[in-house]
């Protein structure tokens, strides 16, 4: 109802929500999409009946088309990307630039939020580039407005370090996630107090870590000593294995890293185009094929 009200209202609604709350709402919004359309690929889990609705409602409940128009429309109401443009030359944020919506927190901020959902879906969509376009103007600072709810910063600097990953932009993935880990590690007693963030924060570190072996394999920059220690305690074993030449290690390392990807379509049809495995084992093919042209680049120093 809030997301219903904010994309199509035609007067800025008189309330105001904390930061939080409203990361909360976009968050929760983008996984029950997620949930459901997983839900819809177990086909073969599924009764006749719940198969039935499916298709009657197929129109009506979440579209992979109508959940992005929603994200998108909250992000326009409030020009957000004029913002942050604005926001980046230094200018002051005037009705002109963000126009009687952005002049409300409660629309900025669910705007800013909603691109970090759009990185979110499109990557789980395997979409990369576009993934990226929709954060172009987003500044990854502890001082920006990511930085106002640290669950939002994690999350859209694990998303973002994977889509540079599979756009082999591997330089981009060790910076961000050097910086967001080396954070976390900063913040980790904060983070261990609330018990119902900490599995969630938690399953995110071991993810970038995954995902960093991998690129720091490809692009063996220098890391900083707080994450190579990180690196090695997690994933020291795969590291070693790569660097003796075992190949397969990857599969485990990408596996181990990579989000729940998603289908734009979901077919009944379990020789669908995207094979036994879904859209997860498309997804690692892509990655393979560039594991084996990399296969010879230097290994992760030491």
């Amino acid at each position: 109802a809030v997301v219903s009200t904010q994309s199509t209202g035609e007067e800025p609604v008189k309330i105001e929500l904390p930061n939080k709350w409203l990361w909360d709402i976009i968050e929760e919004f983008v996984y029950q999409f997620q949930s459901f359309q997983q839900f819809k690929s177990k086909a073969g889990k599924i009764n006749d009946e719940e198969k039935s609705m499916l298709r009657d409602d197929e129109d009506n409940v979440w579209k992979v088309t109508a959940v992005l128009n929603i994200l998108l429309q909250l992000t326009e109401k409030c020009n957000i990307n004029q913002q942050l443009i604005a926001m980046e030359k230094g200018e002051p944020i005037t009705e002109d630039i963000a126009g009687e919506f952005g002049l409300k927190p409660i629309y900025t901020m669910t705007g800013f939020f909603s691109l970090v959902g759009l990185l979110r879906l499109y990557c789980l969509l395997g979409d990369y580039h576009m993934a990226l376009s929709c954060i172009e103007h987003v500044q990854f600072k502890d001082k920006d407005m990511m930085a106002l709810v640290p669950a939002c910063q994690i999350t859209a600097n694990y998303y973002a370090g994977f889509a540079y990953l599979m756009i082999r932009k591997y330089a981009n993935t060790i910076q961000l996630y050097q910086h967001i880990l080396g954070y976390m590690q900063r913040t980790k007693q904060f983070f261990q107090n609330r018990s119902f963030q900490a599995d969630d924060i938690n399953k995110k570190n071991e993810q970038m870590l995954a995902l960093l072996a991998i690129a720091s394999t490809f692009c063996p920059l220098r890391l900083d000593e707080s994450v190579n220690i990180q690196i090695k305690e997690k994933q020291g074993d795969k590291v070693a294995r790569i660097q003796h030449g075992d190949m397969a290690v990857y599969d485990d390392l990408f596996f181990s890293g990579c989000p729940k990807f998603l289908s734009p379509v979901v077919s009944e049809n379990p020789t669908s185009p995207f094979g036994s495995s879904g859209p997860r084992g498309l997804q690692l093919q892509v990655f393979k094929a560039e594991v084996e042209q990399q296969r010879l680049i230097p290994t992760l120093r030491s």
